[in-house]
């Protein structure tokens, strides 16, 4: 795009077109030229430093670049007042583009038409030729690359070739430059070599040349950095994402940025059977390359290290973590897996789990990262759709610290409990999955009902109830089922169909409002059929000990505390305000005040900060739900009780007995929605306590409420941040980029 501007504008300079410059831009000339400086470096680069050997398709691109670069070097332009009259002076063409492109990105005014009456020396014209007709020919070599040829054969060659732009070695080779890399050869214990690359925050920061031993001992003496301790800054190891090569991160600047920017250098590496490290992968193959790499900075004089793992990753980085704690000062897990057959199992089913074990692919994420004791951050996304929240590390963490907890300090819901809520929420799926089908599903074999359902809100296998549960429910006081649902479509309809969207809406308030670590009861029960009962009690925990996470992306304060009848503390209006890093903050002050306030909370806000905030936001939620619960179920008790009195279909005895009893079912289940948000809300208020406690008025008629009042203004239970770290909700997606976040 940018070459093809810079081809446009040169034709029209020198007088080859008299076409408008449509499109064209001194930003977007000034780039073409700069695509073509580093299409020559890079170029350079790999055959200089790298030792790759050229195709001739690059060959040529080089030697057609470095003329063009040569003649822009040396050409001279004038530009024409708006008057029309040339201007006496010239201008070197690189100096005069730069020169309209600050104008521009220092707001000063640049004329519209600059490009149009620029015009190349006539002592030039013939060089302008010359070089015209070869960016022409460039630009057909990149259109080409760009645009697929059809055709089988075609593909296959496509795939076969290195390609001339984009390749591993020109993505190495810009990296370099743009950050002055260094080149480097970690040897390991089994004799392989790691191709990596070590990224000073400090120009000149380079490691020392040093013959690299495998498995060499660092007891011994070290060399320092080549700027001694002005430039030992720490050292950041990143561990790549399965089937992922460190050249790619040339197109993460700003994630690159972030901790050059913080005076930490970074250090690439691939691992073993990735691009031009040796050897082949394996998980024990990729903890034996992290450990020479941790030994082969620890040699050359790097003392203070921390460690990223994203994805595969993160088995590594907590492996090492645990394994060097004399060095490695932090620890950043990025969704990852608490282990790789809880990833396997949940994402595809037992069979994987048990083929990764039975080919000794096992690694056990958690227990190393309970036992790292530098500062640990997991970052996870909540709607991951590869690591699933069952298998994420963050919602094993949240187990195990629930263990550590003593049993006042817990929730209690037994397996039978949470079985139970679970049969309720399936028994509204199938009511309305029933009054959403015009058609009816009466006389539809059972086995499709169940597919049907497995479509909506689900749950656990055999939570439909007893497939011999007949027409004619035994026992007056006996509550219908999901499978009893299904056998009377007709009926439900009939007496519930009219109250069908106030019964949706009533349960949206539960499930949307109650959320763990950003997964909420709705995602949980929907996402996890076969596993219901046990999601739930990962959400639980999640909720427990990271609290809700909100949606920082929504206008406003969140309607927990926005609900409240208390007076916002400054603490939580500052914390929302952060996550949303909006300056117009809805809580009435200016913009300028409020963009003055996020500046200084990205410089002083604490983790312990985010983590209360979230704790505190968890119980705001709970009291939110459950008043709104109560009252629209308040407002629909009537029209329930009533709902069996409606026009019934004729043709089968005892219509009115069983719509009594679909009705009495259906208010049962209601209050079993009811108590199940209550025992949630009387945890969090005799628990979970945190001044300034936003909803109080919301558990006054909760047992022990007036009790718990007096409890201390610190959040309980203590959770330990040593053992569980931090964590970071982004909504990027497993594979997408930190910086799209």
């Amino acid at each position: 795009h940018f070459v093809r501007q810079l081809w446009i504008f040169l034709r029209h300079a020198s007088k080859q077109s008299d076409s408008m410059l449509r499109g064209v831009t001194p930003d977007g000339v000034a780039s073409g030229c700069s695509v073509l400086e580093t299409l020559i470096s890079t170029l350079r680069i790999q055959e200089q430093q790298h030792g790759v050997r050229l195709s001739a398709e690059q060959k040529v691109m080089l030697a057609r670049a470095q003329d063009i670069d040569r003649w822009l070097s040396a050409a001279k332009l004038r530009a024409s007042s708006q008057g029309g009259r040339t201007s006496a002076d010239s201008f070197p063409l690189k100096e005069w583009l730069r020169q309209q492109t600050s104008r521009s990105y220092e707001g000063m005014p640049c004329f519209e038409n600059a490009l149009s009456r620029a015009e190349i020396e006539m002592s030039d014209r013939e060089g302008a030729a010359s070089s015209i007709a070869q960016l022409e020919a460039l630009l057909g070599i990149l259109d080409d690359l760009r645009n697929s040829k059809p055709g089988m054969l075609s593909t296959a060659m496509r795939f076969l070739k290195v390609p001339a732009i984009g390749s591993l070695n020109q993505l190495r080779a810009e990296l370099q430059m743009r950050h002055a890399g260094q080149q480097c050869w970690v040897r390991t214990s089994g004799g392989h070599r790691l191709d990596a690359m070590f990224i000073p925050c400090l120009q000149g920061c380079r490691l020392p040349d040093l013959p690299d031993i495998a498995g060499s001992s660092t007891d011994g003496e070290q060399a320092p950095l080549s700027k001694s301790e002005e430039a030992n800054f720490p050292t950041l190891i990143w561990c790549n994402p399965n089937a992922a090569y460190y050249e790619t991160m040339v197109y993460q600047g700003s994630v690159l940025n972030f901790w050059l920017c913080r005076g930490i250098n970074i250090f690439f590496f691939n691992y073993a059977g990735y691009g031009r490290s040796s050897g082949q992968p394996s998980p024990r193959r990729v903890t034996e390359d992290g450990e020479a790499v941790v030994k082969f900075l620890k040699n050359r004089g790097v003392t203070k290290m921390g460690i990223y793992g994203r994805s595969i990753g993160g088995v590594m980085s907590c492996h090492l973590a645990r394994s060097f704690p004399e060095v490695i000062q932090l620890l950043v897990v990025d969704r990852t897996m608490s282990t790789l057959g809880e990833a396997a199992r949940y994402m595809y089913g037992g069979w994987a789990a048990k083929g990764l074990q039975a080919t000794s692919m096992v690694a056990d994420n958690t227990e190393n990262f309970l036992e790292v004791r530098c500062h640990k951050l997991l970052i996870c996304d909540p709607k991951d759709s590869m690591i699933l929240d069952l298998a994420a590390l963050r919602t094993a963490v949240a187990l195990r610290m629930l263990e550590r907890l003593s049993p006042e300090e817990r929730l209690h819901l037994d397996e039978a409990a949470l079985l139970s809520f679970v049969e309720v929420w399936n028994f509204f799926g199938t009511l309305f999955l029933l009054c959403e089908d015009d058609e009816g599903m009466d006389g539809m074999d059972p086995a499709q009902s169940s597919t049907a359902r497995s479509a909506g809100v689900t749950a656990s296998p055999g939570t439909g109830g007893s497939s011999s549960t007949s027409s004619a429910v035994q026992g007056s006081g006996e509550k219908v089922s999901s499978h009893w649902l299904e056998e009377h479509a007709s009926l439900a309809r009939s007496v519930l169909g009219p109250l069908c969207d106030q019964l949706r809406a009533l349960l949206d308030v539960v499930g949307e409002g109650l959320e763990g670590g950003g997964v909420t009861l709705s995602d949980v029960l929907h996402d996890n059929p076969s596993n219901a009962t046990w999601a739930l009690r990962c959400m639980l925990a999640n909720m427990q000990i990271w609290g809700t996470a909100g949606n920082p992306r929504a206008a406003g304060p969140d309607p927990g505390f926005r609900e409240s009848s208390e007076q916002m503390p400054s603490s939580v209006v500052e914390v929302e305000q952060f996550l949303r890093k909006d300056d117009d903050d809805g809580y009435g002050r200016t913009h300028q005040a409020a963009a003055d306030s996020i500046d200084r909370l990205t410089q002083t806000i604490q983790p312990e900060t985010l983590e209360k905030y979230r704790r505190q936001l968890a119980r705001a939620r709970v009291a939110l739900v459950r008043r709104e619960f109560r009252r629209r179920l308040s407002l629909l008790q009537a029209s329930l009780e009533s709902a069996s009195l409606v026009a019934l279909p004729s043709g089968e005895a005892g219509q009115q007995e069983l719509a009594e009893r679909l009705s009495r079912t259906v208010q049962q289940h209601l209050a079993e929605i009811e108590s199940f948000v209550s025992s949630l809300a009387r945890f969090f208020k005799s628990v979970d306590l945190a001044r300034p406690v936003m909803g109080l008025e919301d558990f006054e008629d909760l047992p022990g409420a007036a009790a718990s009042q007096k409890v201390g203004l610190e959040p309980r239970p203590v959770i330990d941040r040593a053992f569980t770290g931090y964590v970071m909700h982004v909504d990027c997606g497993h594979n997408g980029a930190l910086d799209e976040v």
